[in-house]
């Protein structure tokens, strides 16, 4: 940084100052815009990233929660027949067959033990649509445990895929028939 002389008038002394000069100036915002430039696609892919393991973190939690649910209540409960669903829902209030598990889904007591939603069911916990870029894909509508914590029907096991089409990464929920879920990464 340069000293610069000012001659101030009314008291009529030099003095010295330190300043940047617009040359300097010039170059630091330069640098500072192509800094951004480097780092702007790096944060895009990482706030991806960061909504993708989000949206599996939930979707495990909410497994985890209805697993936990049946347990409780069964202890809980003169009815030891007591199921908790997971299911794909459109309008976060009840199980939808046509839809995708994109569109958010729900958690619920199985009542009747119909192993899907109907009018005696207890709604626990509802889920939104998912992110925009991310998707959850599976042959399974619903997910049910039984009272002892595992899956009431075998056809809910296997695979969950999230994907994020933006970054072309998922994560991959796996559940056994034992009902506990796992998280594995693949690509999309």
């Amino acid at each position: 940084m340069p000293l610069n002389r000012i001659f101030i008038p009314n008291i009529g002394m030099r003095v010295f100052c330190r300043a940047f000069t617009l040359s300097e100036l010039m170059i630091t915002l330069a640098i500072a815009g192509i800094l951004t430039a480097i780092a702007a696609p790096a944060i895009g892919n990482f706030l991806a990233s960061s909504t993708l393991s989000t949206t599996a973190n939930e979707f495990i939690a909410d497994l985890n929660y209805a697993r936990g649910e049946v347990l409780k209540r069964r202890t809980n409960a003169a009815n030891s027949a007591i199921n908790v669903g997971v299911c794909k829902s459109n309008d976060r209030a009840t199980c939808t067959a046509a839809g995708t598990w994109t569109n958010g889904w729900i958690v619920f007591v199985d009542n009747d033990s119909s192993g899907s939603w109907s009018a005696g069911d207890e709604l626990l916990r509802a889920h939104e649509a998912l992110p925009s870029n991310n998707s959850i894909t599976s042959t399974a509508d619903v997910i049910v445990y039984n009272n002892q914590g595992q899956l009431a029907a075998s056809g809910a096991a296997g695979s969950y895929t999230i994907c994020n089409s933006q970054i072309h990464q998922s994560r991959v929920v796996r559940i056994l028939t034992s009902g506990r879920p796992g998280l594995e990464r693949g690509t999309c």
